[in-house]
């Protein structure tokens, strides 16, 4: 049993590959085992950890050693187990019939039989004794572990417990014992390593100890004792870092990657072979089990050696067979034994993360692939979690969406072979690079060869083989027999390959139901673009079906486009995965060039499929969509912003260059003149001078207002729920509600710089004595300038309003409450995150590259700045400029976006809001993250429903018009169908308009709600600035003050002890000089130490005059935020309010225009309809008995209470007998 030393979860994630005994005779997928980081066998069961800290186990459980269940003997499947609930597992190991893990706290948990014939622990029991456990190891029949030995001279050491009969325990006594012991070793333990009946350990300086049973010279190959019961060293000075115990032998894998076998086993090793091992690559880590070795290399080869009658070493045989026209070469693995150590061939190229060997039977954790792997694995990976296929697959369907989708023989002709290869590699290797570089076609051979080359096809070898031909046969006889033999047999091929898909694994039903969705909608486009030369649905089948389906089976291609056709149906049994298709697309397609495409095709979707729809509309689709719009709203802001300060930035170096000869001229006149000042607040005399510093110059440079943008303000102040309330964001004042500016990260300081630096000159700890007035940005102040003092609020979280309980809201969507969604789709959400989180780091990217070009300015302006010496006073760099919040301001790009945005609001929300209004608050909602999920629930309240016609009444003014100018039958004919139609119309929504206003008055005050408690958040993130630059303002004065209070003083000891100097005294008398020194001496030591509470008291006075600046400048870019939600909050409910009191007057005036209208209508076909019985116009008749039935069933049937109201006794009298006549005139005709 092989036992390693790590703290198992630090160790990458992966899947597990098995073979040898029980497994394949090569590396094979094991997908029944979760992904995991570490794994560890007993006699008959195993235990695997996740890098989660969760515990999986399988295997024997006749002794409990995975669970209580005393009916469960044998589990196949792997389970979790619970040791502790809510604490991750650290490390876990196992032997013979006994399990251990150490949690996260260092405490050791055990369950199992340890002993045979022993206590049985049925449930994980602490061990006592024992704290700080780093290491645990378990061997046939007892125990060990490195814990903490505070009361020893080691501080950590060996204990063990269970079997003593062959020494294993290093201690001298009792067979058996219970509880931990300390095995002595003389310094402190590292790790553990437990054999079959012998222990191992490491101590510090990488010295190896052995202790117990000897048969096989394992603990030491010169002593013939069976028993060694005191530790010793089998060898002195080998640098030791891992071991390996098994039955006879153990494996030491050395510091710079050597490995060395002691022991005896006629496999692996001899006794007295104990020399080191070389390999081509330094080794990374070892597995001895009773029969074989397997070591993993740096380069992520593996090793091994040993017995290979079960093909646990994979070694490979290759045979070559001549004949006299051909030569082949096969390779079949070894099953036989060897002392050689060779490679795994069949896992040369992977990323193997650790091997383990035990009995006969061999694995490894190993990083799951893309290509040419099992559809189980690649989903394995992080990125693929909760997602409808591999990511690179989606990437690649997403590249061909849009404008790809419209070339001419996509799918049909081949890209360039060496640019797919090219992208294949970069794809498998999950590189990221832009793939606008390829063409369409070589995007498209990528994805036939990846469903080509998987190990088996997308639609399994043994479901092909069941339903292939049965529906190919059922196609055949289709083409033979009569109509109603086709609707039976299709009907049964709709029946297979539903039955079909069902069965297949949940991985390859995702995957074919996104390819086959992504093949309508290349189908459709095609057609619609191409005409002649079209990759239709025939054609898609015809070039799919040798990559999916049975390969070399003639005419499959009908399978293929009978699931083309049937997708609606698909999708019904699997409405799922039409939510995460709408997902991937909406985070994907909803920029550039491809946001008319993905308009266009949910507007289509959404009329062929009925799952579509329903999906469209909820709200995580909604919170998708509209995360998606404000990133890339806040990109594509960020980028113009960058750019005009780009263009600032080199305007401003070219002008600055001109200058610096002038200023260097002026520079040298004022050197002589000029001598060197401390930095002064003497210029802020005044509240006025305070606010008025610097603001003009701010104002008046336009790249520094174009800086303050939208997409830098997310960038420089992400209010997250956390931090709004951190104890950490609120720092003390004498009211307590002062914002600690060092913990906000502000827009005006990342984006100032570049257009700043001839005011902005001074570091707010620069030395006050200083020479060198170099520009600092204020970055630089934030980051120099002392901490404020005082601690953290405990009411601070106290200051935000009350939200309401959301369990308390009641919200009408289909698909269930966002708590209850589908695991899948919350994973592919969380893979996307916020729409601010997810740029972050871009904005930061880029701010970088303008502080990079804003360096440049402020070395060409270091000589202007020297111009201000004698006035180098704290300036104040507050703006009031407000960010560009306004699409109609912004470039033509964003105004396109924006027109194209609107439309997929359209799409989702209600018309009674007006969605410009809703795009222009946008980039304001999320400057407040907790607002988000808020604003989510306020547009699934406003989602799209049926609204009525805005004009009914003028609609049904004019078709009464219409009807009173038709007189002659010739005329009604032309016109009955669109007169029925429109009747049918105009009744659909006069009888609906009082479910509509009962609908609307309904969600009015949970509107209201939303949109209030929106409100609310930022006008307490308002008051709370405003605050707090009050509270600053009134600090920078008291700072002021106190700095001339100083001034004033020291200005009076240098009077006095200038008049002093000056008293030349003409006496002899040495008391009375003495005294004058003494004077003199206390003068200078008190103007020395008034200077000295100066510089400390203008180092206070420039941080908070750069608190000031900042939270003033936030204060004013927060402000138009404000105004937005607050003009945004007005509309809505304005719009709400508005549309009901229109719903309720359209519904006052129908009620005296209708009666007329619809009698008219009735009138009129009494008039001709007999005229029409004469014609024998069929087709005339067919429609008016259609109409006619319809809206007798929309009346008098469905909505009999609303009609009552609209139509009187006299009328509905009318309507039924033109019904009877006009249904007896369709019984004639016929």
């Amino acid at each position: 049993m092989p036992k390693r030393l790590h703290e198992n979860i630090s160790l990458p994630q992966g899947v597990l590959y098995c073979w040898g005994d029980k497994f394949s005779s090569k590396p094979t997928f094991n997908p029944l085992i979760p992904n995991i980081c570490y794994m560890d066998n007993g006699n008959n069961h195993s235990l695997a950890l996740t890098e989660t800290g969760e515990l999986y186990g399988w295997g024997d459980n006749k002794y409990h050693q995975l669970s209580s269940n005393k009916t469960i003997t044998q589990i196949e499947k792997p389970i979790r187990i619970q040791v502790i609930p809510n604490q991750r597992v650290k490390s876990i190991a196992c032997g013979g019939n006994y399990s251990a893990a150490i949690m996260e706290n260092g405490l050791l948990y055990v369950w199992g039989t340890l002993i045979e014939g022993g206590k049985c622990t049925e449930i994980p029991t602490k061990v006592d004794l024992l704290k700080g456990v780093t290491c645990v190891s378990v061997g046939i029949n007892h125990c060990a572990v490195v814990a903490d030995s505070p009361t020893t001279p080691e501080k950590r050491s060996v204990y063990t417990w269970g079997t003593n009969r062959k020494g294993q325990l290093g201690v001298v006594g009792d067979s058996i014992t219970n509880a931990p012991r300390r095995v002595t070793l003389g310094s402190k333990a590292i790790s553990v390593c437990c054999g079959d009946e012998f222990t191992a350990a490491i101590v510090e300086g990488n010295e190896v100890f052995v202790w117990g049973y000897n048969k096989s010279r394992q603990i030491c190959s010169n002593n013939s004792d069976e028993i060694i019961s005191i530790p010793v060293k089998p060898f002195l000075g080998r640098d030791i870092v891992e071991l390996s115990c098994t039955k006879n032998y153990i494996a030491a894998r050395s510091g710079i990657g050597n490995v060395c076998v002691w022991g005896s086993n006629e496999q692996v090793c001899r006794i007295g072979d104990d020399r080191f091992i070389n390999f081509p690559n330094k080794i990374k880590q070892i597995s001895a089990s009773t029969s074989h070795i397997l070591c993993l290399s740096e380069k992520g080869e593996i090793f091994s050696w040993g017995n290979g009658e079960e093909n646990q070493l994979s070694h490979k045989l290759e045979t070559t067979t001549t004949t006299t026209t051909t030569t082949t070469t096969t390779t079949t693995p070894i099953k036989k034994s060897t002392l050689q150590f060779n490679n795994v061939y069949q896992l040369e190229g992977r990323n193997i993360l650790s091997v383990y060997s035990w009995g006969k039977s061999s694995g490894a954790i190993i990083e799951p692939g893309n290509f040419r792997v099992d559809i189980a694995e690649s989903m394995r990976r992080k990125d693929n979690i909760g997602s409808p296929a591999p990511l690179f697959f989606r990437k690649l369907i997403n590249y061909l969406r849009g404008e790809n989708s419209k070339a001419e023989g996509l799918f049909r002709l081949s890209g360039s072979m060496a640019r797919c290869d090219d992208l294949e590699k970069r794809l498998d290797s999950n590189e990221i690079f832009p793939i606008n570089k390829y063409e369409p076609y070589d995007a498209a051979d990528i994805i036939k060869r990846y469903l080509k080359t998987l190990p088996e096809p997308l639609l399994t070898n043994q479901l092909c083989q069941k339903y292939e031909k049965d529906i190919l046969n059922y196609h055949n006889s289709s083409n033979s027999n009569s109509s109603s033999n086709n609707n039976n047999n299709s009907d049964k091929i709709q029946i297979l390959i539903l039955e079909w898909i069902e069965k297949l694994p949940i991985e390859n039903r995702q995957l074919l139901i996104y390819l086959l969705s992504f093949l309508q909608e290349i189908s459709y486009s095609q057609i619609k673009y191409q005409k002649q030369n079209a990759m239709g649905e025939k054609n898609l089948a015809i070039v799919f079906a040798p990559n999916i389906l049975t390969r070399g089976e003639i005419g499959n291609d009908e399978i293929v486009e009978d699931m083309i056709r049937l997708l609606p149906i698909i999708m019904k049994q699997y409405p799922l995965m039409e939510d995460l298709i709408i997902i991937d697309q909406a985070q994907q397609c909803l920029r550039g060039s491809r946001i008319p495409y993905i308009i266009d095709h949910w507007i289509r979707i959404t009329k062929e499929r009925e799952t579509a729809n329903n999906s469209l509309f909820k709200p995580e689709i909604i919170k998708t969509i509209i995360n998606s719009i404000v990133e890339c709203t806040l990109e594509i802001k960020n980028n113009q912003n960058n750019n005009n300060n780009n263009n600032n930035n080199n305007n401003n170096i070219n002008n600055n260059q001109k200058e610096n000869n002038q200023n260097n001229n002026n520079n040298n006149q004022k050197e002589n003149n000029t001598s060197p000042s401390p930095l002064s607040p003497a210029s802020l005399s005044s509240s006025q001078q305070l606010l008025s510093t610097s603001s003009s110059s701010l104002t008046s440079s336009p790249s520094q207002r174009n800086s303050l943008s939208t997409g830098n303000i997310a960038n420089s102040l992400s209010l997250s729920s956390n931090a709004l309330f951190s104890p950490n964001f609120l720092s003390s004042s004498k009211d307590g509600n002062n914002i600690n500016i060092n913990n906000i990260n502000l827009n005006s300081n990342s984006n100032s710089n570049s257009n700043s630096n001839s005011n902005s000159n001074s570091n707010s700890n620069s030395n006050s004595n200083s020479n060198s007035n170099s520009n600092s940005n204020s970055n630089s102040n934030s980051n120099s300038s002392s901490s404020s003092s005082g601690s953290s609020l405990s009411s601070s979280p106290n200051l935000s309003p009350t939200i309401v309980n959301r369990s308390g809201y009641s919200l009408s969507f289909s698909g269930g409450t966002p708590s209850t969604r589908d695991s899948s789709v919350n994973n592919l959400l969380n893979t996307s995150g916020g729409a601010i989180q997810s740029i972050q780091r871009q904005f930061v990217n880029n701010n970088n590259n303008n502080n990079n070009n804003n360096n440049n300015n402020n070395n060409n302006n270091n000589n202007n700045n020297n111009n201000n010496n004698n006035n180098n006073s704290p300036s104040l760099t507050g703006s009031n400029s407000s960010p560009a919040l306004t699409f109609s301001n912004s470039s033509g790009n964003l105004i396109e976006t924006t027109r194209l945005y609107e439309q997929v609001l359209a799409l989702i929300l209600s018309p009674v809001l007006p969605i410009g209004s809703i795009m222009k608050v946008l980039p304001s909602i999320f400057e407040l993250e907790t607002n988000n999920d808020l604003f989510i629930r306020l547009l699934t309240t406003i989602k799209l429903v049926r609204t009525i016609r805005s004009n009914l009444n003028e609609f049904i003014q004019q078709q009464l018009s219409v009807i009173r100018e038709i007189n002659q039958c010739s005329q009604f004919i032309d016109k009955a169908k669109q007169l029925n139609e429109n009747v049918e119309s105009i009744v659909s929504d006069l009888l609906y308009i009082d479910d509509s206003i009962k609908y609307w008055k309904q969600l009015q005050p949970l509107i209201q709600l939303y949109s209030q408690q929106i409100q609310s958040y930022f006008k307490w993130w308002f008051d709370l600035l405003e605050k707090s630059m009050n509270d600053t303002e009134e600090k920078l004065f008291r700072a002021k003050k106190e700095f001339d209070k100083l001034e004033t003083e020291k200005t009076k000891l240098e009077k006095q002890l200038n008049h002093l100097n000056s008293v030349t005294l003409e006496t002899t008398d040495e008391q009375i000089l003495l005294k004058k020194q003494f004077d003199q001496w206390c003068l200078i030591n008190q103007i020395d130490n008034c200077s000295r509470k100066m510089e400390i008291s203008n180092q206070n006075l420039q941080r908070v005059n750069h608190d000031y600046c900042a939270i003033q400048s936030q204060f004013e870019l927060f402000k138009p935020h404000l105004l937005i939600v607050q003009e945004f909050v007005g509309t809505i409910q304005k719009s709400i309010s508005q549309y009901i009191e229109k719903l309720e007057q359209t519904k006052s005036n129908t009620l005296q225009m209708f009666p007329q209208y619809f009698n008219a209508y009735i009138e009129l076909i009494f008039t001709h309809h007999h005229e029409i019985k004469q014609q024998q116009q069929l087709s005339v008749i067919k429609s008016l008995a259609h109409s006619i039935t319809l809206q007798h069933q929309l009346l008098f049937i469905e909505n009999v209470n609303q009609s009552k109201y609209q139509i009187s006794l006299e009328l509905e009298t009318k309507f039924n007998s033109l019904k009877r006549v006009i249904l007896e005139n369709l019984k004639d005709s016929r």
